[in-house]
């Protein structure tokens, strides 16, 4: 989406809030008041085609018509104009989010508009008009410049590559034959996708979702002779009309066995005779009988877009837990383990998709793994984590990988 379009889109969720039967805090108001003032001030011209769109913020003709009157003036170079619309979506996501559908418009795609490109600190003068209108993602912290090649000129590659080739010395053609020979490195393992399951909430409640995660997790980990740790996901996503639990994890065979618990409930409840309040208690007599010598701390709630679940076994000294926390940071440089391990990523990722439009990237080459360099450019070209493109080791299911054919070739490319 175009600059100018994510200013309008900011314009119409917030007239959309302001004009709402729902009650808005003092700070959205304050918020949208300054941004349609700053406008009306700047660019007069818009005046009118703004007071229509306030009137009418679903109407898609009348945002139209504010970016036509915009886009002809200097808004796209205005910072003060971007900051102030990034305000009011910040605050609209916080606060009333309910008014992003009143304007018609889909949530995701609003938080897509919204990813503020900010803080670019570059060799050379740079504008908002310059920059890739099709990115709008923070590249808040990055240091742009060096002497990368410029056949890359405008890819995603320099953008992640060359920024810090220069500053550390280094020829930008050794860090691709660098990044190729990982690569070659990579194809001599075996990748799996990263395992999901998806349990429909009519059929489990958050108590019964976490149950069965329980007996899966006693089935896969428990009888082993080491104790393990890792971070899986959980969050709620709609398939087939209807809201479902669904859990992402490194660990297949855990996702086998919940597949089959919860393939087992669904025969179960198919029977005539068949009593809820019995099955549940039947499942907690399997846990006493699995785990019957095992410490077990439950401290589970499902109140993020995606949640963080942080899951320990240890046989030998007979302790199970699961617990949800809050992923720590969306600035890479606060993951001390530079996301060597696939649990580091998914925090991360859940932080990401958690933390609404902004998103602090640092230093890209901070991480000098292919793997890494994959993941934020399908980031910055597709305003979306790839969940579905993570791929883990099959013998360390901690070891990770990104699926990312369109670098792939490009990298081909530039190393012929």
């Amino acid at each position: 989406m175009e600059a100018i379009s994510t200013i309008v889109t900011s314009l119409a969720v917030g007239a959309a809030a302001v004009a709402g039967k729902e009650a808005v805090s003092g700070l959205v108001k304050d918020a949208y008041s300054e941004l349609k003032s700053w406008i009306k001030s700047h660019y007069s011209d818009a005046g009118t085609s703004l007071d229509q769109l306030e009137a009418a913020p679903q109407s898609k003709a009348q945002r139209v018509a504010v970016e036509k009157e915009l886009s002809s003036t200097s808004a796209s170079q205005d910072e003060q104009l971007f900051k102030l619309a990034l305000r009011v979506s910040d605050l609209i996501l916080k606060d009333a989010p309910s008014a992003i559908g009143s304007a018609g418009i889909i949530f995701e795609d609003f938080r897509a508009a919204n990813i503020r490109i900010s803080d670019v600190i570059s060799s050379g003068a740079q504008s908002y008009k310059n920059l890739k209108a099709d990115r709008d993602i923070e590249l808040k912290g990055l240091r742009a410049g060096g002497n990368g090649s410029k056949k890359l000129k405008n890819s995603i590659l320099e953008s992640i590559i060359s920024i810090e080739g220069a500053s550390a010395g280094r020829d930008f053609n050794f860090i691709i034959e660098e990044l190729q020979l990982q690569e070659q490195e990579n194809k001599r393992k075996t990748w799996t996708p990263l395992a999901k399951f998806q349990v429909p909430t009519t059929a489990f409640s958050a108590q019964g979702f976490t149950e069965m995660l329980v007996l899966a997790i006693a089935e896969t980990f428990g009888n082993q002779d080491h104790p393990i740790e890792f971070v899986s996901l959980v969050d709620m996503v709609q398939a087939k009309g209807h809201t479902t639990f669904r859990f992402s994890s490194q660990h297949a065979d855990l996702i086998d066995a919940a597949c089959n618990r919860a393939a087992r409930w669904a025969r179960e409840a198919l029977q005539p005779d068949f009593n809820k309040d019995e099955a549940r208690a039947r499942g907690r007599d399997e846990i006493a009988a699995f785990l019957g010598d095992f410490y077990i701390s439950l401290d589970l709630n499902f109140l993020q877009e995606m949640n963080c679940v942080r899951i320990r076994c240890n046989p030998r000294s007979k302790t199970l837990s699961i617990s949800s926390f809050k992923a720590r940071s969306t600035q890479a440089e606060k993951y001390p383990g530079k996301f060597e391990t696939t649990s580091e990523l998914l925090e991360y990722i859940a932080a990401i998709i958690n933390s609404g439009p902004s998103v602090f990237i640092g230093d890209p080459y901070w991480i000098p793994r292919y793997s890494w360099v994959k993941f934020l450019a399908n980031f910055l070209d597709h305003h979306n984590v790839g969940l579905e493109r993570i791929r883990v080791n099959i013998d360390d299911p901690e070891e990770w990988d990104f699926e990312n054919t369109e670098l792939d070739y490009e990298l081909g490319e530039k190393g012929d």
